[in-house]
């Protein structure tokens, strides 16, 4: 150890207390234990009441050979006096000289005190195992605890499909929207599905009736009701729902839209995204539930060359209390759809869609068929 020659010779002993005592040792035991412990906050702060208790053990020694107050004076001059540099860092603290002064003052407990310090180092020692077994418990199953969360919000459903007779429907298409989950109804018009999400939506379809969404969110079994599309409406409803497959012998010369087209006008991800749309944007008006009104509402529209909706209009007799207002707002919240080809050439297209309102269980408005 190298110290200048004006040191004085308390300082000195003071460091050869830290010798003396192997402070280095634990000192470097502590830094071990931030390096695999670093994100235990205990950690740093045992290390530094640790190298506290250090200074605390060399200025009991260094001070037995003289006065405690003048040793508390001479911290206090040398500590403001001098910057804190090579082997006196620790001497120099400014941060612990307040501390170590008043440490000086006190008596020394008994060793049947001391003792009962002893039991904190079981304590830091399990806390330190259980943070650093928690730290790496959560590395190993971080991707289970990904993977099992949404079992816990899944559900087994199963129901009935029939028509709005109470005949039951058989081969009907069920599918969870967005995903690859789907089934057939049986010759009794029954189904289930596993696993299916919670807050999910089942689609149901079926040729001849009106596809509808529905919400899953408990396991309550499902009786859905597919109502046959209306006998009066003209074949751009088919057509409107599938790709089509009549041709005009030729293009129209009167400028009114095509009625049918070699490639048919549709919403912007096909129609399991308009269900959803109608899904997530419908509302039941609050009239109709206090009237208990409901039914099936046909909105007309044209879709025009540049998928934008024009002439947007009911094309059935009203049913009151809202519906129609709700329907056409619908309508016109829509996004651009895609146009009609004709020729090669985007041509405007009329579409007509049913929108069936529907209250059960005494007033509760149904999901929007």
């Amino acid at each position: 150890m190298f110290a200048p020659d004006n040191t004085p010779d308390v300082i000195l002993q003071h460091e050869l207390n830290h010798i003396r005592s192997r402070h280095t040792i634990d000192s470097l035991i502590l830094e071990v234990m931030k390096i695999f412990c670093w994100f235990n906050p205990a950690v740093y702060l045992y290390a530094k009441a640790v190298k506290t208790l250090h200074e605390y053990m060399a200025d009991a020694r260094a001070s037995a050979t003289i006065e405690k107050e003048a040793y508390a004076k001479m911290l206090a001059y040398y500590v403001f006096r001098v910057p804190g540099i090579g082997f006196t860092d620790h001497f120099y603290n400014h941060s612990q000289l307040q501390k170590r002064i008043i440490m000086l003052q006190k008596q020394n407990s008994s060793r049947n005190a001391g003792w009962k310090y002893l039991l904190i180092a079981p304590l830091l020692a399990a806390l330190t195992v259980i943070s650093l077994s928690s730290f790496t418990l959560k590395n190993k199953v971080s991707g289970i605890i990904i993977s099992l969360s949404p079992t816990a919000q899944q559900f087994n459903v199963k129901g009935v499909v029939t028509d709005q007779y109470g005949k039951p429907i058989s081969k009907a298409t069920i599918i969870v929207y967005g995903t690859q989950m789907g089934t057939l109804t049986n010759n009794n018009g029954h189904f289930s599905l596993k696993n299916v999400p919670n807050n999910g939506i089942l689609v149901i379809s079926m040729v001849g009736y009106t596809t509808i969404s529905v919400n899953v969110n408990s396991e309550k079994a499902l009786h859905l009701t597919l109502y046959s599309s209306p006998a009066h409406l003209s074949p751009v409803v088919v057509v409107g729902y599938s790709t089509g497959t009549l041709k005009p012998s030729s293009k129209a010369s009167n400028g009114k839209p095509f009625v049918f087209v070699e490639q048919m006008a549709s919403f912007p991800g096909g129609k399991e995204a308009l269900l959803k749309f109608l899904h997530d944007n419908i509302r039941y008006p609050q009239e109709a539930r206090k009237e208990f009104i409901q039914g099936t509402v046909i909105v007309g529209f044209t879709v025009d060359q540049d998928g934008s909706l024009s002439e947007i209009r009911t094309i059935n007799d009203s049913l009151g209390g809202g519906l129609e207002q709700e329907a056409i707002r619908l309508i016109k919240a829509m996004p651009k759809w895609i146009p009609g080809i004709q020729n090669g050439e985007k041509e405007a297209v009329p579409y007509t869609l049913p929108i069936r309102f529907i209250l059960q269980d005494g007033g509760s408005p149904q999901d929007v068929q």
